[in-house]
């Protein structure tokens, strides 16, 4: 059985593309299902701090939802 160069690269490229291609989906699938049973506990200590935007908590607002 003869495979011409070009048509069987063409073969093997695809077959490479699947099996990459199944392999993320097959680890994204995994991780997102895993997620539904196995909860990581988070420390208090190692959360991370809100990030300011700016404007101070204390900062006064109307009724409007303007600053004052």
């Amino acid at each position: 059985m003869y495979i011409d160069p070009g048509y069987g690269s063409l073969v093997f490229q695809v077959a490479a593309a699947l099996a990459v291609s199944f392999g993320a989906f097959w680890l994204a699938s995994w991780e997102k299902f895993r997620g539904l049973f196995f909860r990581k506990e988070k420390n208090p200590a190692e959360k991370p701090e809100k990030e300011e935007r700016g404007f101070s908590s204390a900062s006064s607002v109307d009724e409007d939802g303007f600053l004052k």
